[in-house]
Formats: C-alpha cells, structure tokens, sequence
C-alpha cells in the first residue's frame, strides 16, 4: 500500500498536504452536506419562514351572527367594536404592591432572606413608588388614546370593582352557610379553630378576580388599532436609591391590558311598549281604551345573554368540533392553520340560551391585514361575519303574551273576583300580589313554538347595573324559564290525554259510562273524592246533576274526579305511565335554551315505584306526575293532530326548515276517543256546566261572563286546579340561646319561612279560525296555547283570561 502511494505520489510534501486536504474534506463534510440539504430538501420550507419574517399581520374585528324571528326581525346583532378590558388586579389597586415586591426580591435576591425586615420593606417600598408612578402614567395615557377623562376611566374601573366584590361577597356567604349547615348536619361545635378552617377553605377568589374585566365595551377602530400594537409594548423603570448595580425593570407599558376585537351585543326587543285593547278584557279590568304596557325583557330566557370571557369548556367545545368538522375546519382555519375564530381571553361568549348552544354557528371570523415590510405591499383578509340563526318564535306575539301576563294590566294579579264566595283569602297571596306564571303557543301543523313566555323576566339593564334582583330573589326567581325549567303538577289538565290512553288499552270502550258516586272507594267517603262532592259537603255528585252515569265528553264537561279515577284505576300503574309517557313525560326536547325539566312520574321520575293508588290519582293529574307548560301544550298539539307526536322546535334553518326536529309519530289513538276528547273540550269552554265556560263575576243568579270573547274563533280547552308544594325560603342562619334541641355550638343551620302556598293555576285551549266547512266543534284547531299561573288558585279565573288575550294577540299578528 505504502509502496504504491509511494509510486503515484513521489513527494512526500505531496502526500502530506494531501492527507491534510482529506482531514479537512472530512472535518467539512457534515457542514458541507447540512448546507446541500437545506438549498436543496429545505428550501421551500425556509423560504416560507423567510417570507413570514417579512410580513407584519395584524388581526382585524369581526361580528358575530344576528339571531331572528321567524318572520326575519333582527333580535341580536352585533356592532364592529373594539373593548378595552383590564386585569382585576390592576384595577383592584393589587398589582403595584405585588409587582413592587416581586421586583425587590428578584433585584437582592442573593441577600433577601439576610435583609432585615425594615431594609426589605423599604425596598419594596422604593419600587412600590415607581411602579404607581408608572401605574398613574399608564392611566393618564390610556384615557388620552381612548378620548376620555381620566374621571370617566376612574368611574368604570371603580363600579367594576365594586361589581365583582359583590360577587364574591355573595359567594362567599353562600359558601359559608353551606359549610356552617354541614357542620351542624355533623354535630360539629363551631369553635375558633373550626370557624378558621372553614374561612380558609371558603376564601377562593371568584372568577372575575382573576381574568381581564371589560370597562369599556365600545371604543373607536383608531384606538382599538392602536391599543392592540401597544399591548406588548414595554418600558424600562429605574427605581431610585436601590443602589447602582441593580439592574433597570422591565413592565407593560399597559399593565393588564387586553383589547377585545369581537364587537358590541345589542337586544333591539329588549324592550318593548305594546297597546292592550282593554275592551277585551273581564268587567272588574274592562276599559274602552288601549293600555300602553312597558314590557322589559322581551324574551331573554330564549335569547339567553353574553359571558365577557370564555371558559375552559367553551375552548375544547371549539377545538372538538374543528377535529371532527372538516366542513366547520374548513371555514375557520386559514391555510397556515389558524384558526380565524380563536376565542381569547377577552372574548364575549355565550353563556345561556340560544346565545350559547349556537356559539360555534354564530361566532365570526377575524379579518387580517398583512403588509411586507421590504415592498410595502398591503393585503387584507375580510372579516366573516358569523352565521344568523332563525327561531320560529314571533317577536311582536312574544311582547304582546308578556304584556297580558303583566300585573298591571290586571291579569297576573290577586284580584278579589278570582276567589268563589266560599273560598278564604290566601294569607301568602293577599289581593294585589302579582302573579307569575309561564305561557307557550304553539302551531299545530308544524310543531314550532310561536311564544314562550316566562314571568318575571329581566332587562338588559338590570343584568348589568343590578344582577341582584335577578338571582337573588328566592320568591319570583326572574332567571327561572318557567315555560321550560319548572316543575308543575299536571292537575286536570291531563283528563282528555287519559280518555286516549284508556281507549288505546282497551279499558275504555266506545259508550261506556262511569257513575259519579262522589268518592271512589263506597266505604271511604273521606277518599279519592269527587270536587263537586267534596264543595257541596257530599250533597251533590256529577250523576245527580246529568241524572245519569256519565260519558267522556260529560266527565270532562264538568271535570269529573271520579270518571278520571276510575280510569286511572282501571289503567294500573303501567298504563297510566305509558299514557304519560305518550304524550311526553319524561322527555326533554332539546330546545336549546338552556336548563330543561323532562317531567318526572313517582319518586325517581321514571315510573319506578309507584302503586294503584298513585295511578288512582295521577289519573285527574295529581300524585307523583309533573310536567312544564312546554309538555301540556306540545301534549294538546298531539290530540289536535289526531295523536301524531311532533317534537317542538325553537330553531329554524337558513332554508326554513326546522332544525333537530324530531320525525312525526303516530300514537295510534283510537278516533272515536279523539273524537270524544274534542266533544269534551268543545263543552268544557262552551257547555252550561263547563268549568272553563267563565267567570262568576256577579252573585248567583247573574249568569257567567264567558272567558273567550274573540270573534270568529273556535275555543276548546281544559281548566286546571293543581295542589303544589309550599314555597319555602331560608332565611339564614339563625342565633339560637341553647333551650332547644337544635343548638350547636350558638348557631343552627338555614331557617325557611313559607312565602308561597296554595294551587297553580292551569289553562291549555286549543284554538282555530271558525271553518265553514265543518271542522270539529266548527272550527279548524290551529294553535295549542298552554297558561300556568303560580299559586294563583283556580285555574280558569286566573288563566283563563290570560289564555283569551293570547287568542287576541294572535290575531293582532295576523295569525286567527
């Protein structure tokens, strides 16, 4: 080897410098190897980067979807708008002291612990004074790029403040009476120690004092443009007299800073002044002229409101629907990923009702401008609004329904002509209390919800100046969607709906009647009794007055407790919660709205458990049976469509269609049973016996004045009577001197005072244009309208003239 080496390269200078070449061939070859393969695999990747560098991007706002009725009226809609939002801290005052702390320990941080405690604290005391020096320049700066005072900036920072200490001193008593309850459930003795132990678990800041508040909603595009170049700004403070080799600081030129791009919510229905036609109207409240009604709130449990900030869950809701969309990814990423829809930090998002369950359709996409800095060359991305969403309700019939349920048109209030001459005054409802209550119309042919009305609602303005008087009133609960969230008992209501479940069984047949004795059970005169037996003292009973066992359509003339006992009786406990069952009980229907009770029968609310004599009784609507006014409406629906099921909708479609609307379903009722069901209804608002045929305004012998007076309108409907539960609020904790039993240590758990007790009030009509071609009763059924009022007492004088205005409203719509 050596030898022939030798032979090719005599000189052995040769040979050394090309051994030296070699080495250093070698010793280049990675580099030489990495650079031919960035020019030559990489380079479109670099080349991109390369690009990016020269690009500045610039997000730009976006508005999210307006929400409509079903006839296009725009019920939300955003304005393009900026907002300025502020750490809590810094507006609580907390992070100058803070940030002055941290800036004086990480400056000594090798001789802090050895620092005496009078040289740490001047220390901090020294930078304390820099950084609320740079803290009031910042201020100072801020109001002047915002074109506001100073005082103005001040105002809203101190009543945010002011809000959110509220809040947490609201949650924190909340908590503190739930621990100071278990401990008594313990039978712990409330000594210092414990009481410290609970104050420690309870002192948790709550979430508004640890994100960025919103102080102004709506600043202009120049200085929201401006503010988001500046929120990563910094300046460099140099505390004085902390020595010269302390290294200058760094902080936010802005501290807490965050600048909103998502716009400003608006509620153009909010609230709403509507004319009530009073000579419609009962004689104790009829007047010739129009009442002008202010109505606040105009459907804000549907609508739902905004969050000034997103949640966790509201992030991984978004992040799971762009993995499993491609269709949704698709419009809301851009090519490089993004995704042009992030929620951040200061992003208003929905928290309720339709404003939350259609976040994602709603929410907008970010425009963006682009500019590259070595040509100059501009570029901007439009915005994407986001996507509208149709409801099928009708905003002028939803103001008009809420108008009529108002108090002071005379309705929705304890009135002395809503008692009979023998019923006593309820001591919880005098005369003159207002009444709430929920109402639901809904349109028989496709199933869509035209009103849902709940009383008391809520304003805009009440949610932001006084949130108080929304959630904190144990009594009317203003955030309570009665029509959907509150559990009723059915109450009388239901006797049509057990004729068909009786007649599908078999238990029923075609004909037959069921002798009204006055009770059930012969040797139980004190049980299962008749009303009509039961106001007479045992005088009369229903076949005294026919003068012969009664038919369906009698039996639900006159409402009739024996012949529905019976039935439930004959049905057992699977019948009975089958026909419930069927006509919805125990459903919820998904309206995205918020919280829905699916209605419950017996203890666990699905049937388990009950005996005959719960089906005895769940057979006229009392027992263990509850339900909302959503399912006696949606449930009369199904009678008027001949016993197909369609399950209700609150949302249509960019087409039209209804959306999540579940197929129709044919119950296989029995026709002469519907048919019987109609007769009955027809006579209970028409017949001389009919407890929904009016109200005794006058002493007996005046005759009735009838509940429905619309012209031109076919009225079939059931009154209910329903016993609810007492309502109970607690009054807190309560001082105890030791003599009873109750004591622990000085103090016992929530007491609860009764507020509210009595019946609720139910009325549920169905109600159609008078037909000339036959019909049934004489008229086509067109609208299933559903009335509760809470502990109003009787149902027909209480909700039957709220259900009239209802018919009255629809035709004002144009609807009868």
């Amino acid at each position: 080897m050596d030898s022939r080496l030798s032979t090719l390269i005599p000189s052995m200078f040769h040979r050394r410098v090309l051994l030296l070449s070699a080495a250093v061939g070698l010793a280049f070859a990675p580099l030489l190897l990495a650079t031919g393969r960035l020019a030559l695999v990489k380079h479109e990747e670099l080349f991109k980067e390369a690009e990016q560098r020269l690009m500045r991007r610039q997000w730009t706002a976006t508005t999210r979807g307006k929400i409509l009725d079903r006839k296009g009226r725009v019920l939300t809609v955003d304005r393009p708008a900026y907002g300025v939002a502020i750490q809590y801290d810094v507006l609580a005052g907390k992070w100058v002291e803070s940030a002055a702390r941290r800036a004086a320990i990480r400056a000594h941080r090798h001789d802090w612990p050895d620092l005496p405690a009078q040289r740490q604290a001047e220390l901090v005391e020294m930078y304390r004074v820099q950084y609320a020096a740079h803290m009031a320049r910042s201020w100072t700066e801020l109001a002047q790029i915002l074109g506001v005072s100073e005082q103005v900036l001040n105002e809203r920072r101190d009543a945010a403040v002011e809000r959110i200490a509220r809040a947490a001193t609201r949650q924190l008593n909340r908590k503190r009476v739930i621990e100071l309850n278990a401990a008594a459930e313990r039978g712990d003795e409330l000594t210092p120690r414990l009481m410290e132990e609970i104050e420690k678990r309870i002192a948790r800041p709550i979430a508004e004092q640890t994100a960025p508040v919103m102080i102004l909603p709506k600043i202009s595009d120049e200085a929201g443009l401006r503010l988001q170049v500046a929120v990563g700004d910094e300046v460099e403070l140099t505390p004085e007299g902390v020595g010269a080799d302390v290294p200058r600081v760094k902080v936010p030129r802005f501290p807490g800073l965050r600048v909103s791009d998502t716009g400003d919510r608006e509620y153009p229905f909010d609230v709403v002044n509507v004319g009530i036609d009073r000579r419609s109207l009962p004689t104790p409240v009829r007047h010739e002229d129009v009442m002008n009604v202010r109505v606040e709130g105009v459907a804000a449990h549907i609508l739902g409101r905004m969050r000034s900030r997103p949640y966790e869950q509201d992030l991984k809701k978004r992040e799971e629907r762009i993995k499993s969309d491609a269709a949704f990814a698709a419009r809301v990423l851009t090519d490089a990923g993004v995704d042009r829809g992030e929620l951040r930090d200061v992003d208003p998002v929905g928290d309720v009702g339709i404003e939350a369950s259609h976040e994602l359709e709603l929410r907008g996409l970010r425009g963006m401008r682009s500019r590259r800095m070595d040509t100059g060359q501009e570029v901007e991305l439009p915005h994407v609004p986001g996507q509208d969403v149709t409801l099928t309700i009708d905003i002028n019939l939803q103001a008009r329904v809420q108008a009529a349920m108002q108090p002071q048109v005379g309705l929705a209030v304890a009135q002395p002509w809503h008692r009979g001459p023998t019923t006593p005054l309820n001591p919880t409802v005098p005369d003159g209390t207002a009444l709430n209550g929920a109402a639901v119309v809904i349109d028989i042919a496709t199933g869509e919800i035209l009103a849902m009305v709940s009383t008391p609602s809520f304003s805009r303005a009440q949610l932001a100046e006084d949130p108080d008087q929304i959630f904190e009133d144990e009594v009317n609960t203003p955030y309570l969607d009665r029509a959907i969230a509150k559990s009723y008992a059915a109450g009388s209501i239901v006797k049509p709906l057990m004729i068909c479940g009786a007649a599908k069984r078999g238990v029923y047949q075609p004909g037959m009647t069921i002798e009204c004795t006055g009770h059930l059970l012969p040797k139980q005169p004190n049980m299962y009794r008749c009303w009509v037996y039961k106001q007479t003292n045992g005088v009369l009973t229903h076949t005294m007055q026919f003068e012969h066992a009664l038919s369906g359509r009698e039996a639900l003339e006159v409402s009739c407790n024996i012949f529905f006992f019976t039935l439930g009786q004959k049905l057992g406990v699977n019948g009975v919660v089958d026909t419930y069952r069927m006509f919805g009980v125990g459903e919820r229907f998904d309206l995205g709205v918020g919280l829905e009770f699916a209605g419950g029968m017996g203890a666990r609310g699905d049937g388990a458990g009950l005996v005959i004599g719960d089906a005895v009784q769940m057979g006229i609507g009392q027992g263990p049976i509850s339900w909302t006014p959503l399912h006696a409406a949606n449930a009369y629906a199904t009678l008027a469509r001949g016993g197909v099921a369609v399950k209700p909708a609150l949302v249509k479609q960019a087409s039209g269609k209804l959306s999540e609307r579940m197929q129709p379903r044919d119950l296989e009722l029995p026709s002469w049973a519907l048919a019987e069901a109609y007769q009955g209804l027809e006579a209970s608002v028409n017949g001389k016996r009919g407890t929904g045929n009016g109200i005794q305004v006058e002493p007996v012998p005046a005759p009735k004045e009838s509940f429905f007076n619309a012209p031109n309108v076919v009225v079939w409907g059931k009154t209910g009577t329903a016993t609810a539960p007492d309502l109970k609020v607690k009054d807190g904790i309560e001082e105890t001197d030791g003599e009873d039993g109750n004591e622990v240590g000085g103090k016992r758990g929530e007491t609860a005072r009764v507020v509210r007790s009595g019946d609720h009030s139910w009325f549920v009509v169905l109600a159609g244009p008078k037909s000339g071609n036959g019909g049934v009763g004489g008229g086509q059924m067109k609208y299933a309208i559903a009335v509760v009022m809470d502990y109003a007492g009787s149902g027909g004088k209480v909700s039957g003239p709220i259900c009239n205005q209802i018919i009255h409203a629809l035709i004002a719509e144009g609807y009868l």
